[in-house]
């Protein structure tokens, strides 16, 4: 599931329930060999020479593709794109220097972040990241607006009675507010937070909505 901006809900799509367990924001991350220190700098490299940076990601509609082609519609580039089947490989690729960039979630690449294997450009959020305080936001390159999370929710079969939706939301909430579960997620670069079943659904229709827009303007065709 795909959250913009900086809040979190639960989940809820047809078919099923759900409760919102954590948001994890996208950071744009390079092979060292691309000479950018910062978005700025990966941005003017992109429109000297379009086409000329791929960017990685699990596949044609997943959150790391629309995330990019929202970024190259707001920064007005034209960029490469490779899906993979699966993050993994795309992830393998980048630090192989097959592809230059990708849009990734911070657990996916923050100890290849932090070993060097792969060079952050800025996190996709209002704020900086406690876990990576070093790593600029979009906002700070001078692209305002784009701030990208994925999110992680907990889902339910369709039909599951209202008490038994609103007992789980309620277990959920206690658990994620449990010191233990704060640091184990912190170590990953995940936020733990959540919402009541009917946020969870309003916001999940606003956000399909935005999402729809950028799927139109840029064409996007899941596999």
């Amino acid at each position: 599931h795909v959250g913009q901006g900086d809040g979190f809900f639960a989940g809820n799509r047809p078919g099923a329930r759900g409760r919102g367990a954590g948001e994890v924001p996208l950071l744009l991350v390079v092979h060292p060999s691309v000479p950018a220190r910062n978005m700025g700098e990966f941005i003017a490299l992109a429109k000297r020479a379009p086409l000329s940076l791929a960017f990685a990601s699990s596949g044609n509609g997943s959150t790391e593709h629309v995330t990019a082609e929202m970024f190259q519609q707001r920064a007005g580039v034209s960029l490469l794109h490779v899906p993979y089947k699966g993050g993994s490989p795309a992830i393998t690729d980048l630090i192989g220097g097959q592809v230059q960039s990708m849009f990734a979630t911070i657990p996916n690449v923050i100890q290849n972040v932090k070993a060097g294997r792969l060079r952050a450009l800025a996190i996709l959020t209002r704020s900086r990241h406690p876990s990576l305080p070093q790593v600029p936001t979009a906002a700070e390159a001078g692209l305002a607006g784009l701030e990208v999370s994925a999110i992680y929710v907990i889902m339910a079969p369709a039909g599951t009675p209202p008490p038994v939706l609103q007992r789980l939301n309620t277990e959920f909430s206690a658990i994620l507010k449990e010191p233990e579960t704060i640091q184990k997620f912190a170590a990953l670069g995940v936020t733990p937070s959540g919402s009541t079943l009917e946020e969870a659904k309003a916001r999940t229709l606003a956000l399909i909505a935005s999402w729809k827009e950028v799927v139109k303007a840029r064409n996007i065709k899941a596999e």
